[in-house]
Parts: C-alpha cells; sequence; structure tokens
C-alpha cells in the first residue's frame, strides 16, 4: 500500500466510524446516546482519538500527498514545498482558532442576559479584533509568499484550483460523514 492509499483509506475510516466534527467541550453529562469517551473531547478541553482535530490533521495529510502529483512537483522539489505548505496550513488554522476566540469574547460582551459591557470595553474587544485580523492577514500573505517562491506560475495557479476543490471535497465528507452518524444515531 502507498503512503498516498495509506492516508486516503485512514481518512474515509476515520469518518465513516463517526468521528466527532466538532471539537467542543461537553457542558453537560454525557447522555446516553453520546459516543465511548475515546470519540468525543475529553473534559479537560484534551481531544482523544477521532477528535475535529484528528479529522483535520487526516485531511491535511491527504491534501499534502494529492498536492505533489496535482502540481506536477518533483520529488526533489517536494520536502521544500512540503515544509512551506504545512506552515501555511498550520498559520490558517492557529489563525482560525484565535479569531474565533476573539469572536467568543465579543460575544459574551453582547449577551443581553449578563450585566452590560460599556462602550469601550466593546471598543476594546473590537480593536483587538480588527487589529488580529490586519496582522493575520499580512501573516497568511506572508507565508503564501513563501510557498509561491518554491513554485514556477504554473503551479501556484494549480495549487490555488487544487486548494479551491479540496475545500469542496472536505465539505461534502463532511456533510457525508454527518449523514452517515445520523443515521447510527437517530434521535
Amino acid at each position: 500500500m502507498t503512503r498516498q492509499s495509506f492516508v486516503t483509506a485512514a481518512f474515509v475510516i476515520g469518518l465513516s466510524v463517526g468521528i466527532p466534527l466538532a471539537a467542543q467541550t461537553p457542558t453537560a453529562p454525557p447522555a446516553p446516546s453520546q459516543p465511548p469517551r475515546a470519540l468525543r473531547t475529553g473534559p479537560a478541553g484534551r481531544r482523544g482519538p477521532g477528535s475535529a482535530a484528528d479529522v483535520q490533521r487526516l485531511f491535511e495529510a491527504y491534501v499534502l500527498m494529492q498536492s505533489q502529483q496535482a502540481l506536477g512537483i518533483t520529488e526533489a522539489a517536494y520536502p521544500q514545498f512540503l515544509a512551506k505548505m504545512k506552515a501555511l496550513l498550520d498559520l490558517r488554522q492557529q489563525t482560525q482558532q484565535r479569531r474565533a476566540a476573539l469572536v467568543r469574547d465579543l460575544r459574551q460582551l453582547t449577551v443581553q442576559n449578563t450585566p452590560a459591557a460599556s462602550d469601550a470595553e466593546l471598543g476594546d474587544a473590537l480593536k483587538r479584533l480588527k487589529d488580529f485580523d490586519a496582522t493575520s492577514a499580512a501573516d497568511l500573505e506572508k507565508a503564501t509568499a513563501s510557498l509561491d517562491g518554491v513554485l514556477d506560475v504554473r503551479q501556484q495557479a494549480k495549487l490555488r484550483v487544487f486548494e479551491e476543490q479540496m475545500e469542496r471535497r472536505k465539505l461534502d465528507l463532511l456533510m457525508r460523514a454527518r449523514a452517515f452518524r445520523g443515521k447510527l444515531n437517530p434521535e
């Protein structure tokens, strides 16, 4: 079995066994219909086997394996491409997580059944979000430029198309996994 086949098989198997797609810390004691503890996030926020983070890592590995062939990257150039692509993927993931935390902070300040936040507090939270958006956009642009530096113009164009195709494929697989889980655990 080739590396590519192994990663693809592992990803499909992971989705087909009903891996949870939202890595959230449970707020209530588990109900009998919830999946076994190993398939959900632990009480301390740790992610167990089969977490959304695991699914993300499997899909990223799949993308990295497929990208070599899709972009026509030689074996000699692949290690450099791999390092830069992985760095970009990691930065995107960290950016998403940090932005979600900042928006969560805003949501907490605007919840109606809590003491009203002052305009200054809301302004500070909005400024943190705006500053983060500006900084992260620059960081992502820099990481993308670094990756583009190891690709020719045709490979750069193919990469943009490839990433869009992979994103659609990921969403399709996630929808299928949810539907499959819904059939396994009807409410």
